[in-house]
């Protein structure tokens, strides 16, 4: 089974990893209220998601790169109370992430 996250993320990267990234820093303190997070699967340089991935990495401690390290999955792992290591791709075939009118929050839902 192939992995869902390599050992480094750079933005620019395209993908299902990337959209999970999207998810767990969505509706975070880490977003930019100004750039909301699409799941749309595109790590675009300086977009939502890598601005979101470097205010994690300087609370963390971290060089703000806006790249997903090593350092800086391990430091996601925990603070999320999941493996990323762990996850693999076929684990989301046919998942889309959609929003959960009932909590305001975001769930996984089988594609239909």
């Amino acid at each position: 089974m192939a992995k869902l996250f390599p050992n480094m993320l750079p933005q620019g990267s395209k993908g299902p990893a990337v959209n999970f990234l999207g998810f767990l820093l969505s509706g975070s303190h880490w977003e930019d209220p100004t750039k909301k997070i699409v799941l749309d699967g595109d790590y675009a340089p300086g977009g939502a998601i890598a601005t979101a991935v470097k205010s994690f990495q300087s609370d963390s401690d971290l060089e703000p790169t806006g790249d997903l390290d090593e350092a800086t999955r391990s430091e996601l792992s925990s603070e999320f109370n999941v493996d990323l290591d762990l996850l693999t791709a076929e684990m989301f075939q046919g998942e889309t992430i959609v929003p959960d009118d009932n909590q305001g929050t975001l769930a996984l839902q089988q594609a239909k």
